[in-house]
């Protein structure tokens, strides 16, 4: 991948996402996007993407674990106050016909064992790299375009920001011992991870990973 490839990725970017509509739509704007597969995008040549980054979201004002009242045995855990948590910048979701959904919201710096874990977890064989971009030094698999595919949500959200995205993966046409490659990474000193790049590979597949923080 030369740098215009890069600098062609990059400009793939996201903003942040809603969350707002039921299961149901959710369920068949999937089911319309597969209809329309090879319309919507995988970037020519190679299948990577760049997207914004993400955060995780995580609890906020958790106490020491295992501490207790002064003078007193350890609350019950049903009278223990929840962690706030902070809202998530991604979603994974089953969809009711073995797909997965999810959604992404930019301007954040993501977790990548969280986004990796979130995946696995519904059943998408993944690997996440943080602080690099990652290209397959061989070819990658030409199913990519029957695995994933993208939609961005038109109209804003409820910050006013538009460009909300979600994408459809399909586990069941991964090939045999295939994984998706994730890479998040940062363009910018400073920045975060930025990006996030993609790529359909057979598990255990050579990666080539640099940084270009300019």
């Amino acid at each position: 991948m030369d740098e215009d490839e890069v600098l062609n990725a990059m400009r793939r970017t996201l903003s942040d996402v809603r969350m707002d509509r039921p299961v149901e739509a959710i369920e068949e704007r999937g089911r319309a996007r597969r209809r329309h597969r090879g319309v919507l995008g995988v970037v020519a040549g190679g299948g990577l993407a760049a997207v914004a980054a993400l955060a995780l979201a995580l609890p906020i004002g958790a106490g020491p674990s295992g501490s207790t009242p002064t003078g007193g045995a350890a609350a019950p855990a049903a009278e223990q106050a929840a962690p706030a948590m902070e809202p998530a910048a991604f979603s994974v979701a089953k969809l009711a016909d073995g797909s997965v959904q999810l959604r992404l919201k930019s301007k954040q710096v993501i977790n990548p064992e969280a986004l990796e874990k979130a995946l696995a977890d519904a059943g998408v064989p993944t690997v996440v790299k943080a602080g690099v971009l990652c290209t397959p030094e061989g070819k990658e698999l030409p199913q990519i375009k029957d695995v994933l595919t993208f939609d961005p949500i038109d109209g804003a959200n409820e910050d006013g920001v538009y460009g909300d995205s979600e994408w459809v993966i399909a586990p069941a046409k991964m090939p045999k011992g295939s994984i998706l490659h994730f890479s998040v990474f940062p363009v910018h000193k400073g920045q975060g991870y930025a990006k996030v790049a993609w790529a359909l590979v057979p598990k255990g597949a050579p990666m080539n990973c640099r940084s270009v923080v300019s």
